[in-house]
């Protein structure tokens, strides 16, 4: 026979309305660690022992110079190739790469003369192969502090292969310097030539790693601005397949300038579109007024005496198709440098006239350029390139109201 069931639900005490709390979106920029493992070389020197018989490792460890070093070189050389198998497969995806890195270390410096100077940062040093590392503070020498000093040291450029080993003791005890045994260039104050200088590299430098993130970027035409951080920029590569929209350009663009300050947008003028209407023949009828969204429309109007008619100009039958402008902030004033010739306004940056005083470096500077801005508007130029529909015209313009400070890109 029919069965027939009912239930009813009853909505717990207490409880008035529902909420449905929104899950907050992935940070798309965020680094994935990478899954790569690196053996080390106890690790694979393990490995070497459980392949031979117990009575034979074990005679060849407790005998000198037996042969047993050519096991521990072994492990060393599979270390090698193992971290680098590693690097690889981690710097081979946008989500676990990275930009690029400079090793650092220290090295121990002392001198046996009694001259007396400072040795300044910048003088340099290297290994045999010609890897070139600078140190990073200055350092004084008298009679009194002949050292040895330890004094930090950065790499000249960026890569793994500045991971140098420092001092190491053998198995049979022997002594093995580090890597970094050349002096190159010193910087001293005041100049002087003192040849007891000598230094000797006792830890390893590390941190150095590839701008591997970067090359990928490069590959897809998405280049980094200077001061951009890892993920922002990984993002942008991430979106290089959000193109040909207005709002395409818009989140492109916006990457680009919060990776500098968060507050700056730009704005997008599409021709037809109210903020970018055109012009007409005429000024309109006699009942439009200054209040009139649609006043002074005409082809021989002056837009330096109306900055709102900036926008309201003539195009081509070529380009009045789809034509749009990109507004974007003027930060040239806040990120180059120069020398100026007169006083300006405080609020400026450049505050360096040729005739103070006292010149603030690095903004006094007679062959000053566009350090900053020139890469950023170059960046957004080709993002827009490559995000836009083909065929269609486009330029980019500087707002005209003025902008905040920029933050300032990391040292």
């Amino acid at each position: 026979m029919p069965v027939s069931l009912q239930f009813t639900a009853t909505e717990p005490a207490g409880i008035t309305s529902w909420t449905l709390t929104p899950t907050p979106p992935p940070n798309l920029g965020a680094f994935v660690p990478c899954a790569g493992n690196a053996y080390d070389q106890s690790y694979l020197l393990g490995i070497l022992n459980r392949g031979y018989p117990y009575d034979y490792i074990q005679g060849l460890q407790l005998t000198q110079n037996s042969g047993y070093e050519q096991f521990y070189a072994a492990a060393k050389v599979g270390e090698r190739v193992s971290i680098g198998i590693a690097n690889f497969e981690c710097d081979s995806f946008v989500i676990s790469a990275n930009g690029g890195r400079r090793a650092v270390g220290a090295l121990e410096i002392w001198k046996t003369d009694t001259s007396a100077f400072t040795l300044q940062r910048g003088s340099t040093f290297s290994t045999t192969d010609g890897r070139i590392f600078a140190t990073t503070v200055d350092q004084a020498f008298d009679a009194m502090n002949l050292g040895p000093f330890l004094v930090p040291i950065q790499a000249v450029d960026v890569g793994y292969e500045y991971n140098t080993p420092g001092q190491v003791v053998a198995l049979n005890g022997e002594v093995l310097p580090g890597a970094i045994t050349r002096i190159e260039v010193l910087s001293l104050s005041p100049p002087t030539f003192d040849p007891t200088i000598q230094i000797k590299q006792l830890l390893e430098t590390y941190g150095g790693r590839e701008a591997a993130l970067d090359a990928l970027g490069a590959d897809l035409l998405v280049t980094r601005v200077p001061g951009e951080e890892d993920p922002a920029y990984r993002l942008r590569i991430k979106e290089t397949p959000d193109t040909v929209s207005p709002n395409a350009i818009i989140r492109g663009v916006n990457r680009l300038l919060q990776s500098v300050n968060p507050s700056w947008t730009c704005v997008l003028h599409e021709v037809g579109y109210p903020n970018f209407q055109g012009i007409f023949f005429d000024a309109g009828s006699s009942a439009d007024s200054p209040q009139d969204p649609d006043w002074n429309f005409a082809w021989d109007m002056n837009p330096d005496d109306n900055i709102q008619d900036r926008f309201k100009t003539w195009l081509d039958a070529i380009e009045f198709r789809g034509f749009f402008l990109v507004e974007i902030p003027d930060v040239s004033i806040y990120t180059d440098f120069g020398l100026i010739y007169d006083a300006v306004d405080p609020t400026n940056q450049l505050i360096n006239a040729w005739d103070q005083p006292e010149n603030d470096a690095p903004n006094a500077s007679w062959d000053g350029q566009a350090t900053y801005s020139a890469p950023l508007y170059q960046a957004i130029l080709d993002l827009i390139e490559a995000k836009h529909a083909a065929g269609i015209g486009y330029d980019v313009i500087l707002t005209a109201s003025p902008v905040p400070p920029p933050i300032p890109p990391p040292t």
